[in-house]
């Protein structure tokens, strides 16, 4: 007896172990039934986050090319602006030249007109 004693208790182990290993996986199973979609729901909120944090992140990286862009654009204005007032400061003194040339040619032509009357 003792020894079918012996003989059984390991196949009853065995037994006890893999019935307890199926029901440990099955309560996993069910853990993860029940508790998949809220993991799922989760998951789901994370990824829109983060894409939303990207999305961000781009918007911000457009707003900040954009400031860039538009002070590289208020800056060649400014070059622009300074370069249009030196070009029309020379054109008034290129006008004053040719104001004292013009009054010069017609006095020249007065004191000739003078000279052959």
């Amino acid at each position: 007896m003792s020894s079918n004693a012996m003989a059984d208790e390991p196949s009853s182990k065995r037994a006890k172990t893999t019935s307890q290993s199926t029901s440990s996986l099955l309560k996993a199973w069910l853990v993860m039934l029940i508790t998949w979609p809220h993991k799922m729901a989760a998951t789901r909120k994370l990824v829109k986050d983060v894409v939303v944090t990207m999305t961000m992140g781009a918007t911000f990286a457009q707003i900040v090319g954009g400031i860039r862009e538009a002070s590289e654009l208020k800056t060649a204005a400014d070059r622009t602006a300074s370069r249009v007032d030196g070009l029309n400061k020379r054109v008034g003194e290129v006008e004053v030249r040719m104001k004292k040339l013009e009054e010069k040619l017609a006095r020249q032509a007065a004191e000739e007109a003078g000279k052959k009357a």
